[in-house]
Parts: C-alpha cells; sequence; structure tokens
C-alpha cells in the first residue's frame, strides 16, 4: 500500500501555536452574549455632559418660575392667553379690550387704566380676578350676555348698549377722533364726502358718523372691522392700510407714542367710558360701583388717574 510522503516544502505546524488560536475561539465561541452585553450597556456622560444637563434642568426651571410669576402678577390675579373664560366659583371674569387707556401689553410690561385700577382693587379686597384680552368689542359683549365674562373693561356708554349691558358708573371720560396720516388730505368733515372710514364691528361710533354725514348733506362709507380693535385699526392708519379711522381720542393719543406722525382731530362729543356687566347681574354690579367709588378717591387711585389722564 502506497503512502503520501509528508511535502517537504509544507512548514510543520506549531503545536502551541495552534492550541493558544483554538483556546481563544473557543472563549468567544462560548460566550456570545459578551459583545450584545458590551453593546447594550450604558455609558455613564462625561463631566462636561452632566454640567450641561444640570444647566439646562436649571434654565427651564427659571423659566418656568418667571412664567408663573407674569400669570399671577399680583395677589388674586390671572392673566390668561384664551378667551374661554367661564371660571366658576368667586373668581370674576374680565373681558380686557386691547386700548391703552384699558389694557395693553408692550414687551414684559402690561398695563392701562382699568387693568391697573382692578388689580389695586384686587389686592385691597382679596378678590380672585382673572382677565381675558380681547380685541372685538361685539365678541367680548356676546360672552358677556353668554355668562362667559363676568365683567367688561371698557364699554363706550351709548343707547344701543344699554339695551344689552348693565353699566357701571363712569369710569373716565373720552370723545371720538379722526385718525389719518399727514399726506392723507383732511381740512374739514366735507373732505370725507365719498371717503371710506374704518371702525370697530358693532362700534357705538357708528351712528354718530352717519349722523355727521347727513348734517353735513355728505356721503361716508363706514367699514366695520370685527377682527380689529380700535387700537389696531390706529395701526392700519400708521402703516397706510387704512386712510382714515374713527376711534376714542384717549386711544389714538396713547399710540401717539409708537407713531408720531398720525394726525388726529376730534369729530364728536365727549363720551362716557363704563365697566359692563351682563343683564340681569345687579349684585355685581352694585358692588362694583362702590368699589370704583372708594379707590378711585384713594391716593393711589389718584396716582393712576394722574398717570394716564395728564395732559
Amino acid at each position: 500500500m502506497n503512502q503520501k510522503k509528508p511535502n517537504s516544502n509544507t512548514k510543520p505546524q506549531d503545536p502551541d501555536r495552534f492550541s493558544a488560536k483554538q483556546r481563544e475561539s473557543e472563549r468567544f465561541a462560548a460566550k456570545p452574549q459578551d459583545s450584545e452585553s458590551f453593546a447594550a450597556k450604558p455609558q455613564l456622560p462625561r463631566p462636561k455632559k452632566l454640567m450641561t444637563v444640570a444647566y439646562l434642568l436649571l434654565l427651564a426651571l427659571v423659566v418656568g418660575v418667571f412664567v408663573g410669576l407674569r400669570s399671577c402678577s399680583a395677589p388674586g390675579v390671572v392673566l390668561e392667553a384664551e378667551k374661554s373664560g367661564a371660571s366658576g366659583g368667586d373668581t370674576i371674569d374680565v373681558a380686557m379690550l386691547y386700548a391703552p387707556m384699558n389694557y395693553y401689553s408692550y414687551a414684559d410690561t402690561l398695563g392701562g387704566y382699568s387693568y391697573d385700577l382692578l388689580r389695586l382693587i384686587a389686592a385691597r379686597e382679596g378678590l380672585a380676578l382673572r382677565f381675558w384680552p380681547v380685541n372685538s368689542l361685539a365678541e367680548a359683549q356676546n360672552k358677556l350676555t353668554a355668562g362667559d365674562y363676568d365683567l367688561l373693561a371698557s364699554l363706550p356708554e351709548t343707547a344701543a348698549f344699554k339695551n344689552r349691558v348693565l353699566y357701571t358708573d363712569s369710569v373716565y371720560i373720552d370723545r371720538q377722533v379722526l385718525v389719518a396720516m399727514p399726506e392723507t388730505k383732511f381740512g374739514s368733515v366735507f373732505d370725507l364726502d365719498g371717503a371710506t372710514v374704518h371702525i370697530e364691528d358693532d362700534s357705538p361710533l357708528e351712528p354718530r358718523i352717519h349722523n355727521m354725514a347727513d348734517e353735513s348733506g355728505i356721503t361716508i362709507n363706514v367699514k366695520r372691522h370685527p377682527e380689529l380693535s380700535s387700537e389696531l385699526l390706529v395701526v392700519k392708519v400708521a402703516q397706510r392700510e387704512f386712510s382714515f379711522a374713527v376711534v376714542n381720542e384717549l386711544v389714538a393719543e396713547g399710540m401717539l407714542r409708537s407713531y408720531p406722525n398720525l394726525v388726529i382731530t376730534p369729530v364728536g362729543f365727549s363720551q362716557k367710558q363704563d365697566w359692563a356687566v351682563a343683564p340681569g347681574d345687579s349684585v355685581l354690579l352694585r358692588r362694583m360701583n362702590v368699589l370704583l367709588k372708594k379707590y378711585t378717591a384713594t391716593p393711589e387711585g389718584e396716582e393712576l388717574r394722574r398717570r394716564y389722564f395728564a395732559r
């Protein structure tokens, strides 16, 4: 029987080297979970990452505290961004119409005569007030009647609204003005013949404009805007989107700080600006009248009047 001769060119295997490789292979084959365990094992964050995480958590805490402080800027007072109302309990829901003399927001500052006066009353009397900023007079009046709001600040006192709301005693006196830009020709009421004047939807100023047109024998087109407050109408004039707008004088004068080129011309008589409650809510009406009389006569109330109405 022929036996194969070993190939003289083949190098003999090192038994020790082969044994070492085999042992290494067997060791990994026996523990397949080692690689998976290593991959799944969470890595501890480095010190720099820990500091970043801690910084972000601290920043979130500071922002949360800041927002909380702004939401409760006075004892018993909450400012809401939404417009739902009807808080229930002892809370008085107050609809705040945007206007410099009533309620405004500038940068991080909230102000307005009605807003500050109501905050003063809430702080001294321990009342729970919840403010609901609104742009539309018609919307605010409708929700007041529906019971979503308890108090509306503020509203011109006119015959048109007397059947829909109960007025408080007068909060301040105002009158109507025509707002235009310098390049818009306006020397007298006759320059409005055929022109379009922009007002808020359901505004009590509309009958006065028609009366003025009838008395002067001219035609004035009136455009109502349910989505715009008096303040936003003035902005539209300043941006030259509208030629004319009729608003309350204190609104227009407040906007002069931002738009000094506005031309303001009186077109109406003096008019009372009041707060209003829903029809039938005579209890809240009497309560607010007592508080109005009490706190407008205090040193703080007199200071608010000087701050907002000094000419």
